[in-house]
């Protein structure tokens, strides 16, 4: 019933603007055309298009983002063995995170849709496995789920104003001893490659 509708009121609005002005004034006129989907200027809808940057700055072409109008920006670059390298202590005032914390600065100041991923598990969270890159271990979830209650709490607010988290880039990565910027969850020869300890976490 809601569909029909919506499609009635799509039907009477198509027609009161492509009808011919003669008809309903009784004189001659050109006809008016609309097209479908609808393209504005000065529109208020935010732009959906978006981008990854390595680095939010203005030699890494932060003002082109600007001038593009794009809203979107990637970044993978929280890891989480630079903030909690021993279970429990949290250090924020380390180089990468004093860097990271000046980008997300930065695009919060453009009003830039800043989605952050948090990656690079410590050794202690990963263990018994010594690659570099791991999936953590289940008895250390709530660890994580506490270590990403405190990066909201910090950085949901200005001036970061960060609101959308992802977790692990592409984490179907297998294992690896590389500095690679993936989730690395992908366990080979587990019949489910990773994904049930991927969705317990």
């Amino acid at each position: 019933m809601k569909r029909l509708r919506h499609a009635t009121t799509f039907l009477v609005l198509f027609l009161l603007v492509t009808i011919q002005p003669e008809l309903l004034q009784g004189q001659s006129a050109d006809r008016q055309h609309i097209f479908l989907p609808i393209v504005r200027r000065d529109s208020t809808i935010t732009s959906a298009f978006g981008l990854e940057m390595s680095q939010i700055s203005d030699n890494h072409g932060l003002p082109l983002v600007i001038s593009s109008q794009t809203k979107w920006v990637r970044r993978n670059g929280l890891k989480w063995k630079d903030i909690e390298r021993t279970k429990g202590n949290f250090t924020w005032d380390v180089s990468p995170i004093k860097q990271l914390e000046q980008e997300m600065i930065r695009a919060a100041a453009h009003d830039l849709n800043l989605i952050l991923i948090v990656r690079g598990n410590p050794d202690w969270a990963v263990a018994p496995h010594t690659a570099e890159c791991a999936p953590i271990n289940e008895q250390h979830f709530a660890r994580y789920a506490a270590f990403m209650a405190e990066l909201v709490k910090r950085y949901s607010v200005p001036p970061y104003n960060v609101r959308y988290w992802e977790i692990g880039n592409e984490p179907d990565a297998a294992i690896n001893n590389n500095l690679y910027p993936f989730g690395c969850w992908g366990v080979e020869g587990d019949p489910y490659y990773g994904g049930a300890i991927t969705a317990k976490c």
